[in-house]
């Protein structure tokens, strides 16, 4: 085959309506510190919905994600937080 070949694909499949564990994970670096610092929440039960799917050619695709949380009766709430880093909050 002659040049270059791009191939982009997306593939999406039948609707899911299972209520799944979302986490969402952030890691931040501070000056006074060198170690791995995050926050991470993860939401129990949460249903996930996607907007329009818009494509543009130099930004690539987009859409809106919503993530709707519900509560738990197995973990007894809603979300749970973690925090790590070397900042004594006083």
């Amino acid at each position: 085959m002659a040049g270059a070949t791009n191939i982009e694909s997306l593939v999406i499949g039948d609707l899911v309506s299972d209520v799944v564990p979302v986490l969402f994970e952030h890691h931040y670096d501070q000056t006074i510190s060198t170690a791995d610092e995050y926050l991470g929440i993860v939401a129990f039960e949460a249903e996930l919905s996607l907007g329009d799917l818009t494509a543009n050619y130099d930004e690539g695709y987009s859409a809106e994600l919503t993530i709707d949380v519900r509560y738990s009766a197995t973990y007894g709430g809603y979300l749970g937080l973690m925090r790590r880093d070397d900042v004594l909050i006083v």
